[in-house]
């Protein structure tokens, strides 16, 4: 499960067994992910373009009226 989704699923505990240099020595090695979320966008390995923000912010601020709404 992606890690924003644990957080946002409002999990109450997270059980593991291994840790991540046991995923990295199965061939599960994260790294490169954290690494890249901490580079500027253009100099990311994966291109990233970001689309229609004012968009994605109108459907932002109908979900905050959104009266019966689950709060994050």
């Amino acid at each position: 499960m992606c890690l924003a989704a644990t957080y946002r699923s409002r999990l109450d505990s997270i059980y593991f067994a291994d840790n991540s240099a046991d995923a990295a020595d199965a061939g599960f090695d994260d790294r490169h992910i954290y690494e890249e979320l901490n580079l500027p966008q253009q100099t990311r390995s994966l291109p990233m373009q970001q689309w229609h923000q004012s968009r994605a912010r109108d459907v932002f601020a109908q979900w905050k009226l959104k009266e019966d709404r689950i709060d994050y």
